[in-house]
């Protein structure tokens, strides 16, 4: 039995990396692990998934990782998958800002939500990576 805790914000590991989810590369290993899944499978009704790395396209880059960030989508209701560095006005990545509710985790598009914690990436966006 799962000793996983239930989540409703995760960070993806490694700048969205399909090492997360395998040992080895996607096309050596295709199936994420079955220990990976069951421990996001304990995700919160409205969970958010945020990924911390440059656009992700569905090319051989690792990270981020086309397929990994799939994972990630389907895990989530629709629009519940962030990437830091696509949340942008034009000259830059965005922070993302989340507020915690009674209803859960919510995205916090500005409108403004009184009794409510607020949680940012504006740090993790701000800095510049290598890579990922």
């Amino acid at each position: 039995r799962s000793t996983a805790p239930p989540w409703d914000l995760f960070m993806a590991p490694h700048h969205c990396s399909w090492y997360f989810f395998s040992e080895k590369s996607q096309d050596d290993d295709p199936e994420p692990s079955a220990d990976i899944m069951e421990m996001l499978d304990h995700k919160q009704a409205r969970a958010i998934v945020v990924a911390s790395c440059r656009p992700i396209r569905n090319d051989e880059e690792n990270p981020p990782h086309w397929a990994a960030a799939q994972i990630y989508r389907d895990l989530v209701e629709e629009g519940a998958f962030y990437c830091t560095s696509e949340n942008s006005d034009g000259s830059g990545p965005l922070p993302l800002e989340f507020r915690i509710t009674r209803r859960g985790i919510q995205h916090d598009t500005g409108n403004g939500h009184s009794g409510s914690s607020a949680v940012t990436t504006s740090e993790v966006a701000r800095r510049r990576h290598r890579y990922g």
